[in-house]
């Protein structure tokens, strides 16, 4: 979908209407996009369920400077940016039921099943509020770590999942200044093999130093979550 420019450089500030409106993408099958999946800028009122996505040459499902989103009920597998991502000024959207799986062969260093703003866009996404509840994450390549990483963001609430061989990470230099709430809860992370990074941490995998989490004041919940290995 096409409602705009979702850079707010070129139209995409919080406030600018959103024109691609009231969509709806059901039971499609997307395979081997070179570039995205299912995914669009500037929209408002968008549902995206019971879709196929898979080998993305970019990412798998995706909303740029949209409102009102919801992703549920979809296979989502293998690309090379991130499988689900939000970027820019996107406020209520939400992934949920989803299926999301990542192999690690679309870029072996990235190995992203989520990412929600890229850092080159810290100054346009303090407005992204995602919500990602009961979906299913897991990384199949036989060794390392599949990264679900949290940069910039205003609400970030990640409940009832399920992440096999995958790691959470936040940014923390996207935290302190960008965030009013965090809700990690009761999600249950399972391991397969040896993990060298914290389950859940403040910096992305492979940094070679890290630091609590200053909050700024955000809401920042914690709680209820299950590791097993």
């Amino acid at each position: 979908w096409d409602g705009g420019d979702a850079n707010p450089g070129r139209g995409g500030a919080p406030d600018n209407p959103r024109w691609a409106r009231d969509l709806v993408f059901a039971n499609n099958t997307v395979l081997n996009s070179s570039n995205g999946g299912i995914w669009g800028g500037m929209g408002q009122g968008v549902v995206v369920s019971g879709n196929v996505v898979d080998g993305c040459g970019d990412v798998c499902l995706d909303a740029e400077g949209s409102n009102d989103v919801n992703f549920t009920d979809n296979v989502a597998s293998n690309a090379r940016s991130g499988v689900l991502t939000v970027f820019f000024n996107s406020q209520h959207v939400r992934f949920e039921r989803n299926t999301v799986v990542q192999d690690g062969t679309h870029h072996p260093e990235w190995k992203r099943l989520l990412r929600t703003c890229n850092p080159t866009d810290v100054g346009a996404a303090n407005k992204i509020a995602v919500t990602l509840a009961n979906n299913h994450f897991r990384y199949t390549n036989a060794t390392g770590l599949g990264l679900l990483l949290k940069d910039a963001g205003m609400v970030f609430r990640f409940v009832n999942n399920t992440l096999e061989n995958c790691v959470l990470s936040f940014n923390v230099n996207y935290i302190s200044d960008m965030t009013e709430s965090i809700f990690i809860e009761d999600n249950t992370l399972s391991f397969s093999r040896l993990v060298s990074a914290a389950p859940v941490s403040t910096m992305p995998l492979g940094a070679t130093t890290t630091a609590p989490i200053s909050t700024g004041g955000a809401t920042v919940s914690v709680r209820g979550n299950t590791l097993v290995s």
